[in-house]
């Protein structure tokens, strides 16, 4: 639970300080960057829920 917290307390702060004219500068790429590791996330936590 504390480990929880603690993992979206640094998101969070992570999350906040995105510079959205840098974010636009770099375009596409590193929003389909973002969804591949999603992806890779949600299947990893999928199969060792299922296993």
């Amino acid at each position: 639970m504390l480990l929880r917290v603690a993992q979206i307390i640094i998101l969070m702060r992570a999350g906040l300080g995105l510079d959205l004219t840098g974010l636009k500068k770099i375009g596409r790429p590193a929003i389909f960057m973002c969804f591949i590791v999603l992806l890779v996330e949600i299947f990893s936590a999928y199969y060792v829920k299922a296993g």
